[in-house]
């Protein structure tokens, strides 16, 4: 091998080990900084494709001093779903009994959050109680990046539980297929009614 093949190849193999170091973290950022936009695309088309109602960044009040808030409330044939998404950079681990759980930052950087799972149990409940709508139509549901380390089935009951994006349609999609009576018209005009007139209250 002569030593300007063997220059080149050298220098080959550092440029490729300098894209490897360069590229993973640059991944991740821009993962990190479009994964909003290409969730919501999702829920876009998936809405418009089956003709759904949908209310996006809802806010209510929890009490006096305090809001809740979910990114998106998609109106199913069978079931409200009110979405929290979470961008999550490593992941997160806790039993579902657990009141904290532990996040995994960047590093062995780690630090305790509410379970969340409890947290959307609690703004669900509130929800009910705000809206006068029955809890069992409610699905809550914590949407996180597809890289992001939690147990793909976990949940606190059937209608309250984290997936990820890559689940989020077919999940939707099997609660739609549950041997249940279709939210009517009417009672859909009336729920979209009430949501709508807490959004624009929380609005002003």
């Amino acid at each position: 091998m002569s030593p300007e093949l063997t220059i080149l190849i050298i220098v080959i193999l550092v440029l490729f080990c300098i894209f490897l170091l360069i590229s993973y973290p640059l991944n991740k950022f821009i993962n990190q900084k479009l994964f909003r936009y290409f969730y919501y695309r999702k829920i876009y088309r998936y809405v418009n494709h089956r003709d759904l109602r949908l209310i996006n960044n809802f806010q209510f009040a929890v009490d006096e001093s305090t809001n809740a808030h979910f990114d998106h409330i998609i109106f199913g044939n069978k079931y409200i779903y009110l979405i929290t998404d979470k961008y999550w950079t490593k992941g997160i681990y806790g039993k579902v009994e657990d009141k904290s759980w532990l996040l995994f930052k960047n590093g062995d950087k780690r630090i305790y959050i509410d379970n969340p799972l409890k947290k959307n149990e609690l703004r669900t409940e509130k929800l009910s109680l705000v809206t006068d709508i029955n809890r069992s139509m409610f699905v809550a549901i914590v949407v996180v990046n597809n890289d992001c380390l939690v147990d793909d089935n976990i949940k606190l009951n059937k209608q309250n539980i984290i997936l990820k994006i890559r689940h989020l349609i077919k999940t939707i999609e099997q609660y739609e297929k549950d041997d249940i009576e279709n939210i009517n018209d009417e009672q859909l005009q009336k729920v979209v009614y009430a949501f709508d007139k807490i959004k624009n209250s929380t609005s002003r």
